[in-house]
């Protein structure tokens, strides 16, 4: 039962024998009226005048009993989640009183802890193929905690740019990280399919699982078909630019061993023959990765200057997919234009792969063997 006054709202768990605040962040102000939105399962609460203060996602609340609270960890059940597709905003005037802050996009997941938690949290979402398709870092402090699930698969992977870069010197490694920021650092996330998947929750040792719905939009006008063509593109797109950043950390990491071993090196007696052959092996490397994305590009408003390559045009492609001008999206299929173009993109990459291991196959090796000529360290062709 919920109860409004002239300042304040409550919940009683036992037909009002006892009440309990229920403010979270809602200011002091007089309780008009009160309903539960039947779609999201929302609190929506009436103030005076034409303020309005919304309690997303009151599953928790309801299903909250004594059994509950007894409990060290407890995974409520989830209320359905719409897969909405972005339209375009509407455009409002600078300093209006009457825009309000909307509920996060995804999935509300709720569970219970009794106690904060010691051990790690973790939310993994599962498909119907009981296949993980992504995981989430849980909050552990006592109580109800919240985290959202935005409905994408696992982003893209990104690189550790491990040298500095050649054409602005004064974009160096972090010696902290190891690493400096890769430019136009975007990945691409999938948004998952409508349907039913698994929500596992991991506390410590223990696992707890409940059955999630998503819904498709009910304004997007393409049909479930056409959402799982476009998704499986998507997935297909994610996993090419995954090749690709293995690529880039694989000559990354070569080629800081090159430095390292040339700046060794630098005056050392009969070192000519090592040094040659880490030149060579690293420019080589060099007309590789500057085909993979733009190594000479800084942070910024930088990439004006320079052409893009592979990784830039799978990420506008994958963009592009999903998207229409002005920032909305679409459940289309791909075209046969998206078809066409996504082939030629993967036979790039399996260009740029046959090229980077014919390097892997001759250069690597004879360097490494004059190194152990000289009982030095061989250059490690994967990280350890």
């Amino acid at each position: 039962i919920y109860l409004g006054t002239e300042n304040a709202l409550y919940v009683s768990f036992n037909d009002g024998d006892n009440w309990r605040p229920l403010q979270n962040n809602m200011p002091h102000a007089p309780v008009h009226w009160m309903a539960i939105q039947k779609h999201f399962n929302d609190l929506v609460v009436g103030t005076y005048g034409r303020g309005y203060w919304i309690m997303d996602d009151i599953t928790p609340i309801q299903q909250l009993t004594s059994t509950v609270l007894d409990s060290a960890v407890h995974l409520f059940a989830l209320r359905p989640a719409y897969r909405f597709r972005n339209v375009a905003p509407r455009m409002h005037v600078e300093g209006e009183q009457f825009i309000g802050q909307g509920p996060s996009y995804g999935a509300s997941i709720n569970y219970y802890l009794k106690a904060p938690s010691t051990g790690d949290v973790h939310i993994t979402i599962l498909d119907d193929e009981g296949q993980p398709i992504r995981t989430i870092e849980g909050t552990k402090k006592p109580g109800i905690n919240r985290v959202m699930w935005d409905l994408r698969h696992e982003p893209s992977k990104k690189a550790m740019l491990r040298t500095n870069n050649r054409y602005a010197p004064h974009v160096m490694v972090d010696p902290r990280t190891q690493s400096r920021p890769m430019p136009s650092g975007g990945t691409v996330r999938p948004l998952a399919v409508p349907g039913t998947y698994t929500v596992r929750l991991t506390v410590g040792e223990e696992a707890f699982s409940q059955m999630l719905t998503v819904r498709k939009d009910p304004n997007s006008a393409g049909s479930e078909a056409d959402i799982e063509a476009q998704v499986a593109m998507s997935l297909a797109l994610r996993d090419n630019v995954n090749s690709l950043m293995d690529m880039i950390n694989q000559i990354e990491w070569i080629r800081r061993q090159v430095y390292d071993i040339s700046a060794m090196l630098a005056n050392a007696d009969n070192a000519e023959g090592i040094l040659s052959a880490g030149e060579e092996l690293d420019q080589k490397l060099i007309a590789v990765e500057e085909k993979l994305f733009q190594i000479n590009q800084t942070p910024g408003a930088d990439f004006w200057r320079w052409k893009t390559v592979l990784y830039g045009r799978l990420l506008e492609f994958s963009s592009g997919l999903a998207s229409t001008w002005g920032g909305g999206g679409h459940d289309f299929a791909p075209t046969t234009q998206h078809l066409e173009v996504h082939e030629l993109l993967k036979q790039r990459l399996a260009d740029y792969q046959g090229r980077l291991k014919e390097v892997l196959d001759t250069d690597l090796p004879a360097l490494n063997s004059q190194l152990q000529e000289r009982s030095l360290s061989i250059i490690l062709p994967e990280t350890p």
